[in-house]
């Protein structure tokens, strides 16, 4: 059973087949190593940027995660681990920006 939904119920979402395909998240790069390397940056630079920039206005909003600024296809992509192309986001603007680049949530 998937968090939030009976078996009847996740089997039939549209994005069951997606979450699938994709695998899980140490698959796709974001095992330990990740996670650390994550902590650690988050700790150097702990506000979100906003996405898109100025989403916060006047306030400030503290960062959740690492985000890649041009998107990756796994470890192994050269982007995946270059420090330029990280930046600290909240929940909410990754949210927005997955969004956005992949044309609505889990939209690809």
């Amino acid at each position: 059973m998937q968090k939030g939904y009976c078996a009847e119920c996740a089997a039939k979402r549209p994005a069951a087949a997606y979450d699938r395909q994709r695998g899980s998240a140490a698959k796709r790069g974001y095992g330990y190593r990740w996670q650390q390397y994550s902590k650690a940056r988050l700790r150097r630079h702990p506000l979100c940027v906003g996405y898109p920039l100025g989403m916060h206005g006047e306030r400030v909003v503290m960062a959740t995660q690492t985000d890649h600024i041009i998107a990756v296809r796994g470890p192994g992509d050269p982007l995946f681990w270059a420090t330029d192309n990280h930046q600290s986001l909240c929940d909410t603007c990754h949210s927005s920006k997955t969004a956005i680049e992949d044309g609505g949530f889990r939209g690809k």
